[in-house]
């Protein structure tokens, strides 16, 4: 039986470059008799049959998409070829597997053609395996698998265009590093915009639980003890939680433009496992330390910073609350910034009163995603280049609309709401510090100086057409977009 489809050299049951069966139509119909395929009827059978066997392949090779519920997406291509894709990893199947998907017909008629075509196999095909009826029934089983998930397997460019913007740009990043993992000169175009685009999501995910936690302790007042710490408590994770996000997502967008850190290494997706372990841990030391916080901390800072600071916390939460509340965030906001970014967090802060350069940038992603896959698909030269490229000429419209309508409906308001607080946090560092400093809870080594020193990237072997296809890119770039600063966006979520 086979068990790894990698372990034959030159068979049918390999794939061409990981990402699509080996053999096309053509090629699949020669390893059978030549009378079988005769008429029109017989050839039908072998569009299903064919289906049946890039099914098969299918699920043999990409068996973690089957292993929850969750949607695989697919572009139409080229050379009659659509693109399946889902978290990290992507994989080709013909448009005739793909109209027989979408048609109304049951496994029966598949499992019927293959079930024809496979007698009538020649004798080269049957010496692949030590065992050749178990190597058809592996594909056979593997195909009714992927059968049954096919109903959700959803259009990706319809997607773009009618779901929730924020989703859409979680999908789009999946496709991004799909495509970049295969080929090294995609990364120098594509970096800046999947780092930006990722760190604008995180910033506004963070928001989302900041608020939250701000509605459970707005109005706390040191008079009130008892019910200010209760409430702390209350919203504690969220404001951990979220502030790590925040920042993590403001470093990147201010990174995204230039590259200007490279050192940081990973991303806040790469560090997003990271980070929440630290954040829940601190969040844990927080709220058991919460009566110190408040009593010896907060309140003593927030006769002095309190009115500097509740004017931009009320703005960037939508609501009102107390001097005490928004010293207590800060301080708090701080505390979380050290923890995650280390000496890192000072240089996001310091860029506060340039912050709108940055913020500008991103509202421009719209048209920068749409420059970076014009530039790709000019530049996609190789074979593997090329096919993994071709999907891209038809969803830079939908790409276009949806990042434009994440920017109007979700990231703009955002950033007019945040920019004054940060501002406010930055000018207010040095007193904050001292406060955060008291705050009970070792940080330890800061997540992405930890997470950087154990991140080594992969030696990617380029060809000369590579380096060709680099430095032509490099002619409409700017000098220090790469990719070593995104390392990996796969599975990329919203949570």
């Amino acid at each position: 039986m086979i068990t790894s489809y990698t372990s034959f050299n030159s068979n049918p049951f390999s794939l061409f470059e990981n990402v699509k069966a080996k053999l096309g139509i053509k090629e699949f119909s020669s390893l059978f008799n030549d009378s079988i395929f005769e008429s029109s009827t017989d050839k039908l059978i072998l569009e299903k049959a064919y289906s049946t066997y890039e099914l098969g392949l299918l699920y043999e090779n990409r068996k973690n998409w089957f292993e929850d519920k969750d949607q695989i997406y697919f572009i139409a291509g080229e050379d009659g070829q659509t693109l399946l894709f889902k978290n990290e990893s992507l994989f080709f199947v013909s448009d005739s597997t793909m109209r027989l998907l979408k048609e109304d017909w049951g496994w029966g008629d598949a499992k019927a053609a293959w079930d024809a075509v496979k007698t009538s196999a020649k004798s080269s095909i049957d010496s692949v395996a030590a065992a050749s009826k178990e190597s058809w029934d592996a594909l056979s089983d593997g195909a009714k698998k992927a059968w049954e998930f096919s109903k959700r397997i959803t259009s990706a460019a319809i997607e773009f265009v009618s779901k929730d913007p924020l989703t859409c740009a979680a999908v789009f990043l999946q496709l991004m590093s799909a495509i970049v993992s295969f080929i090294p000169a995609a990364g120098q175009v594509a970096g800046p915009v999947m780092l930006g685009l990722a760190g604008a999501i995180e910033v506004y995910v963070g928001t989302t639980k900041i608020t939250k936690a701000w509605k459970s302790f707005s109005g706390i007042e040191i008079s009130k003890k008892d019910k200010a710490i209760a409430s702390f408590v209350e919203g504690a994770p969220y404001l951990v939680a979220g502030s790590a996000s925040i920042l993590l997502g403001l470093n990147d967008i201010m990174t995204a433009p230039k590259a200007a850190l490279p050192g940081v290494g990973a991303t806040s997706t790469a560090l997003k496992a990271a980070s929440t372990k630290w954040s829940t841990s601190f969040a844990g030391t927080a709220a058991k330390s919460a009566e110190h916080f408040m009593v010896d901390v907060a309140s003593k800072g927030a006769s002095k910073l309190g009115p500097a600071l509740i004017g931009p916390t009320a703005k960037f939460m939508g609501t009102g609350g107390s001097g005490l509340a928004a010293t207590a965030i800060s301080m708090l906001m701080l505390k979380v910034g050290k923890g995650i970014l280390g000496g890192f967090f000072e240089v996001v802060l310091s860029g506060m009163a340039n912050i709108g350069s940055a913020i500008s940038w991103v509202l421009s992603l719209p048209t920068k995603a749409s420059q970076m896959m014009e530039k790709l698909i000019a530049a996609a030269e190789t074979p593997i280049a090329s096919l993994l490229i071709a999907p891209l000429k038809n969803i830079v419209n939908p790409v276009v609309k949806f990042l434009g309508k994440l920017i109007d409906t979700y990231l703009k308001p955002l950033f007019d709401a945040s920019s004054g607080y940060f501002t406010a946090l930055g000018k207010n560092y040095k007193e904050l510090s001292s406060y955060a400093d008291k705050i009970k809870g070792d940080a330890g080594e800061p997540v992405v100086k930890n997470q950087t020193a154990k991140t080594k990237p992969n030696n990617a072997e380029v060809s000369k057409k590579d380096i060709v296809t680099i430095n032509q890119i490099k002619k409409n770039i700017k000098k220090n977009e790469s990719l070593s600063h995104i390392q990996v966006f796969e599975n990329f979520k919203i949570s």
